[in-house]
Order: structure tokens, then sequence, then C-alpha cells
């Protein structure tokens, strides 16, 4: 995982003294600091503290975001710091080319009832090349497709250690597309990059891969973020890792991702805290893990609607995570750091369907005292290390009641020590049982 965490960017640090400069306080709210340092929040006083005001009436003095954009761009590179663009609420058609030194802020207004909050909602098929030392920023605006062949957010460059972020936006498909929501692909980069989403939605409805992400050493992080497919579609969020020697990562903080999660087979990492993971479309597993990438879940949840929620032949790691659909195929399945996945009432994991292929279960974590593994057979399953403190409990069963015909039997290793008594199920529906002795794993059962 990579050293550029999305928790560390949350609170960014006030402006040194010296010269006025624009910032988000840590609450969120736009702020300044003055030539002898005193910070004042420019909340309640409007588009008046911005020198660059774009909306669609006569007065404002920008009408074409781009304009304002493009200004901006040139003074923060004169100045040496951001420049904030207020956008007054209104809907704008434009293709937008975002560029690092600029701050992009949405004002709100009611509608005429007092009610609904409305922000400036952009049309368009946007893009942003993080090359060089990129810091954009962009809060409080409604990006929808114009196009529907072409993503709404696209990125690509060779980064050199900036970080961008979107707070509050949104990012909607409006009508059904065959294109993704973002298309975010940063090649070989020289230096560690964080783009980051902060209380985001992002509502695709299209046949294609809806969230697709790439790039060399790119942590890309969402804090309180929801995800979602409306079309049903196979493919949620698709990272995958074609460029340079490092692949980049994905945070997720206490959101909401309810369409599949693939990870391909070139060693990308997702850590979640507090997220919950479902394909709320019912086509195909929630999570799917390739054979060298790892998915970690601390404190949230994974689902499935119908199919297994978790698949793959990478790393799943469950701290204080329970699932509610079977985990299979050949993945390392890893409980750790002493919290039982709180579905457990009883002190174990059930149901483990880890089907055929090579399968390693380590019983790591502090409290869990059985782990029921089904297997679907041929396959063969590594009990792992002993945990040395002993009594840990693994059960292993034959679910498919085929493991009598010799080609189904499953046989049981352990590269790491020994197995004391009976190592292979070659009856139907049998059900082994082995218990740690802090040495070694000694088979104390067989039901069959």
């Amino acid at each position: 995982m990579s050293d550029v965490h999305l928790k560390h960017q949350a609170t960014p640090a006030v402006p040194a003294a010296g010269e006025s400069k624009f910032f988000f306080a840590a609450d969120g709210t736009p702020s300044v600091v003055d030539e002898l340092g005193y910070v004042m929040s420019l909340a309640g006083i409007g588009e008046v503290a911005y020198e660059y005001v774009c909306g669609l009436e006569a007065d404002a003095s920008y009408n074409v975001i781009q304009d304002a954009i493009d200004d901006a761009a040139t003074a923060a590179v004169a100045a040496a710091y951001p420049k904030p663009v207020f956008i007054r609420p209104a809907e704008y058609t434009e293709d937008l080319t975002l560029k690092p030194g600029v701050i992009l802020v949405g004002g709100t207004t009611e509608d005429a009832q007092g009610g609904t909050v409305k922000a400036p909602v952009i049309l368009g098929n946007h893009s942003f090349d993080i090359t060089g030392q990129h810091d954009f920023k962009a809060k409080g605006l409604v990006f929808t497709e114009a196009d529907t062949t072409t993503p709404i957010l696209t990125l690509s460059g060779v980064g050199s250690g900036g970080n961008s972020s979107f707070d509050d936006c949104v990012f909607a498909q409006s009508v059904p597309c065959t294109a993704a929501v973002l298309d975010l692909d940063s090649t070989d980069d020289v230096a560690e990059d964080g783009v980051f989403f902060r209380n985001c939605v992002f509502a695709g409805n299209t046949s294609a891969k809806a969230f697709q992400f790439d790039g060399s050493e790119v942590v890309y992080g969402f804090d309180g973020c929801r995800f979602e497919n409306e079309a049903d579609a196979d493919e949620g969020i698709n990272f995958v890792h074609t460029h340079g020697a490092a692949p980049g990562s994905m945070e997720f903080l206490g959101g909401d991702v309810a369409c599949q999660v693939i990870l391909d087979s070139n060693g990308v990492d997702i850590l979640a805290e507090k997220t919950a993971f479902s394909n709320d479309s019912g086509v195909g597993p929630s999570i799917d893990v390739g054979n060298t990438s790892s998915f970690k879940c601390i404190g949230g949840i994974v689902g499935a609607v119908a199919d297994p929620c978790i698949i793959g032949q990478g790393t799943v790691d469950l701290t204080s995570t329970p699932t509610t659909g079977d985990i299979q195929s050949s993945l390392t399945l890893k409980y750790t750091e002493g919290k039982l996945p709180s579905l457990q009432v009883k002190g174990h994991v059930e149901d483990i369907d880890v089907g055929p292929g090579p399968t390693t279960i380590h019983p790591l974590a502090t409290f869990i005292r059985v782990l029921t593994a089904t297997i679907a057979g041929p396959s063969t399953v590594d009990l792992g290390t002993p945990i040395d403190r002993g009594g840990d409990v693994i059960v292993v069963y034959d679910a498919e009641g085929d493991a009598a015909s010799g080609p189904a039997n499953v046989t049981i290793t352990c590269t790491a020590a020994s197995i004391v008594g009976t190592a292979l199920l070659s009856k139907d529906y049998q059900r082994l049982t082995f218990v740690s002795d802090g040495a070694a794993w000694v088979q104390t059962a067989d039901e069959s």
C-alpha cells in the first residue's frame, strides 16, 4: 500500500502567513489567511469574496466556466498559490479541461419553496491531466454526461507527487450510456500521486465498466462516497495496473459500494474501513480479487444478492467484517487483529465455500476458535501455520458430496507443520475436524 493515504489528506494545513491564500478548513468551509496569518471564514459571504465568478447572468465576470478556469490557472502560476473560481447554481453545457492551481467552488440556492438546495450542474465530458505538480480541487458540483459514449471524467498524464480532490460532488449518468462514469488512467508516475473524493456520489447507468481506474503509484481515495450502477451490469469498479513498476492502490473510508469490484492480477490493493460492499445488481460476485492483488476490509460488511460475495485467487483479509454470502475459489483468507465478524455470535466463522483449487486458510484472529471450510472437490486445502497458543479448530467439509470419486477427493496439507491423523476427504459429505496443539494440526473427529 502506498504511503499516500486518504485519512492524512482530510484536513489540509492552513497556509503560511505572508500573503492572502484560499483554502478549505477542516470542516470544509472556504477560508482565507491574510498577510498577518489571520484566518477568515468565507461561509455566508458568498461570491463577493471571489475574484473569478462564473454564471449565466449578465453581471457575472464569466459566462463560460472554461474561460474562468484558464484565467485562474494562469494567475495561480504567477502567484504560486491556487486561485478559487465561484460557480453560480445553473445548468452549464461545457466540456471542461480541469487545470492545476484551480479550485472550483459551487454555489447553492434553494428552490422557490425554500426547500431543495440546487448546485451547479455541468453537462459535459471533462478531462484532467495530472502531469507535473498537480493540485486541483472541486467542491459542491454536479457533473453529468453530454455524450453517452464518452466518460464524464477522464484523467491522464505523468504525475510528480501532487494531490487533487473532489469534495461534495456528484458524478451521474442521467440516461443509459455505453461509456464509464470515470476513466482515470495515470501513466508511469515518477512520484506518488493522490486523487481523492470526499462525500461524493457516483451514479452510473452504463453497460460498460462503470468506474475504471489505472495508474502507477497512484492512491485513489474515497471518504464517505457511494458507488452504484443502475444498468445492472456485471462490473462497477474495475481497478487494473498496466503502467510502470509499482501498482496503484485504493482506499475507502465509511462509504457504500453498491456494485461489483474487480481487481486485476497485477498486484493492485484495496484498503477499506467501515465500508459496505455489495453487488446490488445481483449479477456476479461483489468482490473479484486477482491472483496477486489484495482486498482488506476493517469494520465493514461484504454482502451478495445472489452469487458468492467474494471470489478470486488473491488475498482477502476481513477484520471485524461479516459476510452475508459465500466466499469461494482459490483465495488466501485471513481474519486478523483479534475481532470476530459480528455475524458469528458463537465464536466461529461458518460456511467458507472455497471451491476447487489450492486454498490456504489462516485462522489468525485472537478469538476465532472454529473455521468451517466447505469444499467443492477436487481441492487442496493448506491449513496454514498452527497458532502457537493452541486450541484453534478447523473443520473441512465435502459440500458437494462427491469426495468418494477419486478425482474429487479433497487433500488436506500443512506446509508449515505436520498433520496428525487423516488428511484426505474420500467419502461423500465427509467432515474432518483438526485442532491446533501449538505445533501441529491434530485430526480429532471424522464424520461421514
